[in-house]
């Protein structure tokens, strides 16, 4: 019998890979003869990194770059076979960067990520896939093209920093300095918003005056406080579902041929899950292939009941026991002995 485990991480308790590992456990205490295989991933958000690594390889670069309020800091990135380079945008502009003794987002800028992305062109990447996740950044992206050798203007000609409080001071865009070779990268962002970006539209408007690339319309670029309106119209991103992107850079179709059953989840079962996400990703390439689905979930949310029609053949409550993000030290073993009732569950046609 073969299991794959494709879980996403759960908020506040265990990473994706943790979840893998315990599952393998729990298959091998219960089957004790299985294939098992164990596939951390993510939809852009947390854990990306780390993912990519466990199921592709490639080397980790760190290197300095400038945090949302321009203090320096060191992020890394992945780059694969030395032409792919995925980067997590949260490594520089996640939410949890943003000085809480300062708590205005309106000073925060995504300049980092621009450094990120030069930095990778650096190192001869002709493929860069990001992604986006929580950011404390709503420059538009400003930030990240002004690293890259944008120049942002005022009324007066004056250069703007390009954070964020700078969107509803921009009287024009100056792309004559900016890198030229990102016209030669093939760039992907991952993200899962559905809307066009909004609130921007000056910077929208000036955008497509200098670009000539609509953005205000277009799914996805509202993503990360506005920087998907940056990487469509001046980046020349495609903008994808983070889920189908990992799934793609992994292989994942043909991971799951010869499979007898899938095992996924994420922390709360939800409206949201059921539509978007690595549960509800994963669950969908399996229901193609007639793979039975099962999720263990920390927790059931509103709309849990939508999760059934999205590919997932069963769903196993663990909150039932208590709920793990109360008691993060005893997650694991919450998880793992929720795991172990699952398989035998299963192993008993219960399930």
């Amino acid at each position: 019998m073969k299991l794959v485990f494709a879980n996403d991480s759960f908020k506040g308790s265990l990473t994706s890979k943790e979840t893998a590992l315990l599952l393998d456990k729990a298959a091998q205490f219960v089957f004790k003869d299985v294939e098992t295989v164990k596939l951390p991933l993510s939809d852009g958000g947390a854990g990306l990194l780390d993912a990519v690594i466990s199921a592709s390889g490639g080397r980790v670069e760190t290197v300095a770059v400038h945090d949302p309020l321009m203090g320096l800091i060191e992020a890394p990135y992945v780059v694969i076979k030395d032409k792919l380079a995925v980067i997590d945008m949260t490594a520089v502009c996640g939410i949890e960067l943003l000085d809480d003794s300062i708590g205005d987002e309106k000073l925060a800028s995504s300049y980092g990520m621009g450094e990120l992305i030069r930095s990778a062109i650096d190192c001869g990447c002709e493929y860069i896939v990001a992604g986006t996740g929580e950011v404390a950044t709503n420059d538009g992206g400003m930030g990240a093209l002004r690293a890259l050798g944008a120049k942002f203007l005022d009324e007066k000609g004056r250069e703007l920093e390009g954070r964020s409080e700078d969107v509803d001071r921009l009287a024009e865009i100056d792309l004559s300095e900016i890198d030229n070779r990102i016209t030669d990268i093939s760039f992907t962002l991952m993200c899962d918003i559905p809307n066009p970006i909004e609130g921007m539209q000056r910077y929208t408007d000036i955008l497509y005056k200098v670009t000539g690339h609509r953005s205000d319309n277009v799914i996805g670029t509202g993503a990360a406080g506005g920087f998907g309106a940056a990487a469509y119209a001046v980046l020349g991103a495609e903008l994808r579902s983070g889920i189908d992107t990992m799934l793609g850079m992994v292989k994942f179709d043909s991971i799951l041929e010869g499979s007898d059953l899938l095992i996924t989840g994420t922390s709360i079962a939800d409206e949201i899950a059921a539509n978007s996400g690595v549960m509800q990703g994963v669950a969908k390439r399996a229901k193609a292939k007639g793979i039975p689905v099962i999720a263990l979930v920390e927790s059931l949310g509103e709309g849990w009941e939508e999760v059934l029609g999205c590919g997932v053949s069963k769903l196993v409550c663990i909150s039932g026991e208590g709920k793990m993000t109360d008691n993060p030290e005893g997650a694991a073993e919450l998880y793992y002995e929720a795991a172990v009732r699952m398989f035998e569950n299963y192993r008993e046609g219960n399930l």
